[in-house]
């Protein structure tokens, strides 16, 4: 048994889809993430016979769990996060996450809350008073390092003060939409009032780096459950980062816009 100190993995779901609650996703390049009702119900049963220590980040420094008590896991610590504000949010992943006893992050974009298969404000009250952390996927999702400075302040501050009017509870944790984030978007938002922020890079992270942007595993539709069990286990950490490397060296190359025309190209 090693022992988990102060590093954790976090994992990044967006949607999840069943027969009686689809997710009425069309475009393929948002399809890729929604992922089927029974496969994450048998990852979170796997989490919890494995006794795997799902957390969240309470305060600078600490670990809260709903969980075991002990930190001397096979496995490292582990973190839940959905993107977006999902209607299958609730009525899917709430409670198969319930059921495990299991916290998560909700990281909404406010201007979609009420939206045609988006949550509406009462439930994401619902999963706030469920113990889930609301956080801020800003207002409109549009990716924050493309922005201006007033952009991305109004981004910040405009969703983060609509989920805490809904939640009556401060938000501090953001997620960047696309996973788009840089220096001067991190000193932006903790001025603005964040003290934890996410990206989607997938690295193991390190609670003494809490002034980084913290690094997520997507979990896919086509994620298998041998890769999934890899994952958590931290085994495929090189492949991950290898094509997460190069995807973001292309965005580089030819811009956030141009890489999601050509992408949303390619899946057509």
């Amino acid at each position: 048994m090693r022992s988990t100190q102060d590093r954790y993995i976090v994992l990044m779901y967006h949607g999840l889809d069943s027969a009686q609650h689809p997710s009425e996703l069309t475009k393929k390049g948002d399809l890729i993430y929604v992922v089927d009702i029974e496969q994450f119900r048998r990852q979170m049963a796997y989490l919890a016979d494995q006794q795997i220590h799902v957390v969240t980040l309470k305060d600078k420094g600490q670990f809260c769990s709903r969980g075991p008590s002990s930190v001397d896991y096979e496995y490292l610590p582990l973190i839940i996060t959905f993107d977006d504000g999902h209607i299958t949010n609730y009525t899917n992943a709430l409670p198969i996450l319930k059921e495990f006893g299991f916290s998560a992050y909700f990281f909404i974009t406010t201007d979609w809350i009420g939206q045609p298969y988006y949550m509406t404000e009462a439930m994401i009250k619902e999963l706030n008073d469920a113990g889930m952390i609301i956080g801020s996927h800003g207002k409109t999702h549009k990716f924050l390092s493309d922005l201006t400075k007033e952009e991305i302040n109004n981004e910040l501050t405009i969703s983060k003060a609509r989920l805490e009017t809904i939640i009556q509870s401060e938000v501090t944790d953001l997620s960047a939409p696309g996973g788009r984030i840089d220096a001067r978007v991190t000193k932006l938002a903790f001025a603005a009032g964040y003290s934890r922020l996410f990206h989607s890079e997938p690295i193991v992270n390190n609670m003494s780096d809490h002034m980084q942007p913290i690094g997520r595993f997507a979990i896919k539709r086509n994620t298998t459950f041998d890769e999934f069990k890899r994952i958590i286990k931290g085994k495929l950490f090189t492949l991950a980062f290898a094509r997460n490397y190069a995807l973001k060296a292309a965005k580089l190359l030819v811009g956030n816009r141009n890489y999601e025309r050509i992408r949303d190209q390619i899946l057509r």
